[in-house]
C-alpha cells in the first residue's frame, strides 16, 4: 500500500480499490510527473514544450484534483512534488485571474484557455480542502491558495456571456471542440454553491440552459461534461423543473447513438465515427449515469454505469494503473501505434475520478418516517462515514461482486437497517425483495449468483453496434453479447471489417465449436453450451515488460514495448480480497 500521514475518509477495497492504488503510484511521485510536466500548460516554457500544454491547465487541475481526492482514500502525494507544483502556479496567474500565455491577449476565445481554466478552477477548489486538512504539512499556502481560486473563478464568471455569445453563431459550432466552454459549467455551480456569489449562480443558469441536444460532431468528454454540470445546476439552483428531464433526454440518445458494447463511449459523435474511444468519455459516462440514477431512482441509469465500469473503464485501463484511449480497427487485437491505449495526458486523472466517483456515491442514507436506512447503490466493497439524524456512522460494505457467486454484507455502527439496490444482474437467496431492493434487515449477508444471459436483439443499454470483431460465430439476430452478471463475456457479429475496439481485450466464441443458441424471452436469450466458466477482465492485470520512458517525455503517454492482444482461455473466475 502506499504510504499516508491521513485516516482516510473513504477506504476502497477488491479489483476497484486494486485499480485506484496503482492510478495513485502513478501521480502521487516524481517517478513519471516531474513538476516541470506537470506545469508546463501554467508557463509554457518554449524549451519544454508537451502534448497539449496550450489547454492551460487541464494536467495541472486535474494533477491537483487527483491528488487531493487520492489523499481521501489515504494515499499521500509527494508533498516536496506538491509544493514546486504551486510554488510554480500562483505566479503564473495573470492579471484578470485567468492561467494562458504571459504575452497573450486577455479575453477571446481560445479554447484551450478556458477548458484548462475550467479543470484548474476544480483542482483549486479540492487542493484547498486538502491544505486545510490538519495533517497537510502544506497548510502555509491554504491562504494564497484561496485567493487564486477566487481570482480564477471571477475570470471564468466574467467570460461566460463572451462565450455564449460566440456559440450562437452556426459556424462555430460545427468543429469537434465547440463545447470546450462548457467546461466551465460544473466547476462554476459548485463555486457558486460554495459561496453564495449571485453572479456565478447566473452564469452557470446561463451556460445549463445553453446546452444543446446531441445532434453536432462534439468531442464526448465535452459534452458529457456539461450534462453533468447541467444536472448539478438542476439540483442546487434549478428553477426549471424540466432542466433534469432534458439532461435524461440528452442522456438516452447518447446511449442510443455512441455506447459501445462494453457500455463506455466513442471518444466524439463526428460521422463516420472517430477511430477510438477516449478514457475521459468513458469515466464522464459512468459519473453521469450514477448521479442520473440517484436522481431519478432509476435502476437502469445504475446498470449503465455498472456495465461501464466493469467493462468500457478496464479496458482502457493499463496495468500500471495509467488510462488512455482504444483505437478501433479493422484487424481483430490491433491497436495502433499512433494511439496506443495507455496513457493520454487527462484520462489517467479522470478514469481515477470515475473510480472514485463509484466509491463516494455507492452507499447513502435514505430517511423516511420509520427513521434512517443505508441503501447501498453500487455492490462495491467500502468502508466510510456517513452523518445520520443521531451522529456519525460507520459504514463498511463487504463483497466480491462480481463474481459469478458472490457474497455481500453491511455492517454499521451504531447499527441500521439497510437495503440494497436490486442490480438487473444477479438473484439474491434468502432476502425479501420489495421495490426494487433486497432488504435484509440489520445485519444478515446476501447470497447471491451473477445471472447468465445474453443480449440478443436490444435490450436497450446494449442496442448497440456490434461491428467489433472478425471472429466466425452463430448470429443471433444483429449480434451477440453474452454476460456474467455485468461482466461481458464474448462479443460476436457479422463480418464487417469495421473497427474491433472491444474485441481485443473480451473473449471470442469458443472455437471448438461449442455454440450459443437463441431462446426467446422478453428479448433476453439463454446461454447453453458454452464455456462453462468465466473470468472478467477486472481479474486480467498481470505483469508486462515497459518501455523506460523519462518523467519529462514530451509525448505525456507512456508506450506498451510489447502488447499482449492475445484473447485470455475461459478459466475459474481468479480470486479476489
Amino acid at each position: 500500500m502506499l504510504q499516508t500521514e491521513f485516516l482516510p475518509h473513504l477506504r476502497v477495497r477488491g479489483e476497484l480499490g486494486k485499480r485506484l492504488e496503482l492510478t495513485a503510484r502513478q501521480f502521487t511521485s516524481r517517478e513519471v510527473y516531474s513538476a516541470e510536466l506537470i506545469t508546463q500548460d501554467l508557463v509554457l516554457h518554449p524549451d519544454r514544450r508537451r502534448t497539449a500544454d496550450d489547454y492551460s491547465g487541464d494536467l495541472s487541475g486535474r494533477y491537483l484534483e487527483a491528488v487531493a481526492l487520492a489523499a481521501q482514500l489515504g494515499f499521500a502525494p509527494d508533498w516536496d512534488l506538491l509544493r514546486d507544483v504551486i510554488d510554480v502556479l500562483l505566479p503564473a496567474q495573470r492579471a484578470d485571474g485567468s492561467f494562458g500565455a504571459a504575452d497573450a491577449a486577455l479575453g477571446g476565445f481560445d479554447h484551450g484557455v478556458v477548458w484548462g481554466n475550467a479543470f484548474l478552477l476544480t483542482g483549486l477548489m479540492e487542493l484547498a480542502e486538502l491544505l486545510d486538512d490538519p495533517a497537510c504539512p502544506l497548510g502555509a499556502h491554504s491562504a494564497a491558495v484561496r485567493a487564486a481560486t477566487a481570482r480564477l473563478a471571477e475570470s471564468l464568471v466574467l467570460s461566460v456571456p463572451r462565450w455564449l455569445r460566440w456559440f450562437t453563431y452556426s459556424r462555430e459550432r460545427e468543429h469537434k471542440f465547440a463545447l470546450d466552454f462548457f467546461a466551465m459549467l460544473p466547476p462554476l455551480t459548485r463555486w457558486a454553491e460554495h459561496t453564495g456569489d449571485p453572479r456565478a449562480v447566473q452564469a452557470a443558469q446561463s451556460l445549463a440552459a445553453a446546452v444543446p441536444p446531441p445532434d453536432g460532431p462534439w468531442h464526448l468528454h465535452g459534452y458529457l461534461t456539461a450534462l453533468r454540470g447541467k444536472l448539478g445546476v438542476a439540483e442546487r439552483f434549478g428553477a426549471d423543473p424540466a432542466a433534469a428531464q432534458e439532461v435524461l433526454d440528452a442522456w438516452n440518445l447518447v446511449r442510443q447513438r455512441y455506447v459501445l458494447a462494453h457500455g463506455g463511449v466513442r471518444e466524439s459523435m463526428r460521422q463516420p465515427m472517430d477511430l477510438n474511444t477516449e478514457g475521459c468519455g468513458i469515466a464522464d459516462w459512468i459519473m453521469l449515469s450514477i448521479d442520473l440514477g440517484r436522481h431519478f431512482r432509476d435502476d437502469e441509469l445504475f446498470d449503465a454505469a455498472e456495465i461501464a465500469l466493469h467493462n468500457a473503464l478496464p479496458h482502457v485501463q493499463a496495468p500500471n494503473g495509467h488510462f488512455g484511449c482504444e483505437t478501433l480497427a479493422a484487424d481483430p487485437g490491433l491497436l495502433t501505434e499512433d494511439y496506443v491505449p495507455e496513457a493520454w495526458w487527462c484520462c489517467t486523472f479522470h478514469g481515477f475520478r470515475a473510480m472514485y466517483h463509484v466509491a463516494a456515491n455507492a452507499v447513502r442514507l435514505e430517511r423516511d418516517a420509520g427513521g434512517d436506512r443505508l441503501r447501498v447503490d453500487l455492490p462495491v466493497p467500502v468502508a466510510t462515514r456517513i452523518a445520520t439524524s443521531a451522529g456519525t456512522a460507520t459504514v463498511e460494505v463487504t463483497t466480491d461482486y462480481p463474481d459469478r457467486e458472490f457474497e455481500l454484507a453491511v455492517r454499521s455502527d451504531p447499527g441500521l437497517p439497510w437495503s440494497v439496490r436490486a442490480s438487473r444482474f444477479w438473484s439474491a437467496g434468502a432476502a425479501e425483495v420489495s421495490r426494487g431492493s433486497v432488504r435484509p434487515g440489520g445485519s444478515e449477508r446476501i447470497v447471491g449468483r451473477a445471472l447468465t444471459w445474453i443480449d440478443a436483439d436490444g435490450v436497450p443499454v446494449h442496442s448497440l453496434q456490434l461491428n467489433n470483431t472478425d471472429e466466425h460465430a452463430t448470429w443471433l439476430g444483429h449480434g451477440v453479447c453474452v454476460f456474467v452478471g455485468p461482466v461481458i463475456q464474448v462479443l460476436a457479429a457479422p463480418h464487417t471489417g469495421a473497427g474491433n475496439v472491444v474485441a481485443a481485450r473480451t473473449l471470442h466464441v469458443a472455437p471448438d465449436g461449442q455454440r450459443i443458441q437463441h431462446v426467446a424471452a422478453d428479448g433476453l436469450a439463454h446461454l447453453t453450451g458454452l464455456v462453462r466458466e468465466f473470468r472478467a477482465p477486472w481479474s486480467t492485470l498481470r505483469d508486462h515488460t515497459w518501455q523506460p520512458v523519462a518523467a519529462d517525455d514530451a509525448v505525456v503517454r507512456f508506450r506498451f514495448a510489447a502488447l499482449d492482444v492475445t484473447p485470455f482461455t475461459p478459466a475459474r473466475p481468479a480470486d479476489h480480497d
